[in-house]
Order: structure tokens, then C-alpha cells, then sequence
């Protein structure tokens, strides 16, 4: 076994789909370098990087034959690759990342003792999960809140900005296949409200200008595109009833 002071590495998917969860994997990489601990993504083929947020995050790939995962490195995994190959192969200590403890189980085959699978601990967003996990899942969990990107706070100088008539929503197409139907029956009730010229939206007063009300919707965007209309928009209507609300919003 190394001697090395341990590194820890975080498996990353190799899909350039805008998701704050993933960011989320590069913020903690971040982090721990900056506080002296040696860390970096693992992607699967070089020279693969996600676009749709700037970063200057260390990145390691699988495809690389010089590198080397030493059995006291940790491993973090994020659980929708809970079960892959690629944790399997490697040997070291691996800990389970757990972002969305609702729809976890829609990704196995059963619901399984997570530690049985080489897991020693988690790691989870709120402390609610931290509860959810321990009691049904076989590992201890740490809560690690989710950090927000710093160009998502508006400067105090422009609170009071003209915003435009647009009420951003966001809408994963996961939820649906669970049979949740809060997205579809709001954009419906949202468009018949906007067909009619309704002065109310939501129970608030709209203003009088020549603009007209219209749903955004978030997807096909970078993170500062996403940032900027967020801070645009008069209404962000999170119809996401299966996560908490700071895990969902600045995905």
C-alpha cells in the first residue's frame, strides 16, 4: 500500500448535458485543492471537458495509461453510477455521492445494501437525505450542502431592475417518467392565463407595460445563460417535488 497522502478522485459522466449535479463534482475538487488535499475529476476518454461552464478544474482520465489509483486513494462516486463496472474495476476506498435520494432506486434492479457494494460511507446534500440513506441504504452519511455559483447573486445595485414578463421553469424528463405531472398542468395553466391577458399571475399583480407574459424554459443553456435569465425574469416556479429546493434551482 502507498504511503502517499491519499488523493481523492470523483468520477465524473462523460456527457456534456448542462447539470449542476455535475458541476457539484467539480466545485468539491476545487475546494479540497484549494484546502491543500489533492483531488481531481475522473473523466472516462481525454480530452473530454464539460462547456457549458467555465472551469479550471484538474481532470484525470481512465483512458490514460500512466495513471494510478492506489488502494488508499478514495474513489467518490456518484450514484447513478452506483452499480457500474468502472467503481468495481478500481481499488481504493470509494464513497457514494448522493444527490437525489427520491429516484435512486429507478436506476437498480433492487434496492441494495450500499456498503455490500463497496461503499464505506456517503456523502449527501441535505440533512434530511442524511436520515433517508442511513435508515435504508447501509452507509453513514455526511451532509455536504451544494454551493451555489457566485454569478447566480444579483449585485444589490439592481434589485429593483425592470425584470420581463417571463416565469422561468425547469423540468427534468425523469420526473415524468415517474408519473409526475406538475410540469405539464402548470405550462398549461400558465399559457391559457397568458392567452387571456390576465392582469394576475400566481396572485400578483402584473405590471402595465407593452410586454407580454411568456414561460422560459430552462434547457439548451450554459450556466451564466441560465444565471442571467434567472436574474431577468419576474417568476422562477420550481415544479420539482422530489428534491430539495437548493439541489434543484442552480442546476
Amino acid at each position: 500500500m502507498s504511503t502517499d497522502p491519499p488523493t481523492v478522485y470523483y468520477l465524473a459522466p462523460d456527457f456534456d448535458i448542462p447539470s449542476w449535479g455535475n458541476g457539484a463534482l467539480y466545485n468539491h475538487v476545487d475546494l479540497l485543492n484549494k484546502n491543500g488535499i489533492k483531488a481531481a475529476i475522473i473523466h472516462h476518454k481525454s480530452p473530454f471537458r464539460y462547456t457549458w461552464f467555465e472551469s479550471t478544474t484538474k481532470i484525470v482520465y481512465l483512458d490514460d495509461p500512466s495513471l494510478r489509483i492506489n488502494e488508499n486513494d478514495f474513489l467518490i462516486v456518484p450514484e447513478v453510477n452506483v452499480v457500474d463496472e468502472i467503481p468495481k474495476k478500481i481499488k481504493c476506498r470509494k464513497i457514494l455521492f448522493i444527490q437525489n435520494v427520491f429516484i435512486i432506486l429507478t436506476r437498480l434492479d433492487k434496492a441494495y445494501n450500499f456498503n455490500d457494494l463497496g461503499y464505506e460511507s456517503s456523502i449527501v446534500t441535505m440533512p434530511h437525505m442524511k436520515k433517508v440513506v442511513e435508515l435504508n441504504y447501509g452507509v453513514n452519511a455526511s451532509v455536504i450542502p451544494v454551493a451555489i455559483a457566485p454569478y447566480f447573486f444579483i449585485k444589490e445595485t439592481e434589485l429593483h431592475n425592470e425584470r420581463s414578463k417571463s416565469v422561468f421553469l425547469f423540468h427534468k424528463n425523469v420526473y415524468k417518467q415517474l408519473g409526475q405531472l406538475d410540469y405539464d398542468i402548470l405550462t398549461k395553466i400558465l399559457n391559457r392565463s397568458f392567452a387571456k391577458n390576465t392582469k394576475k399571475l400566481l396572485g400578483v399583480i402584473s405590471r402595465q407595460d407593452k410586454s407580454k407574459w411568456h414561460i422560459v424554459e430552462m434547457k439548451d443553456k450554459t450556466h451564466h445563460e441560465v444565471a442571467n435569465l434567472m436574474k431577468a425574469s419576474s417568476f422562477f416556479v420550481c415544479v420539482n417535488t422530489l428534491e430539495g429546493f437548493n439541489v434543484a434551482v442552480p442546476e
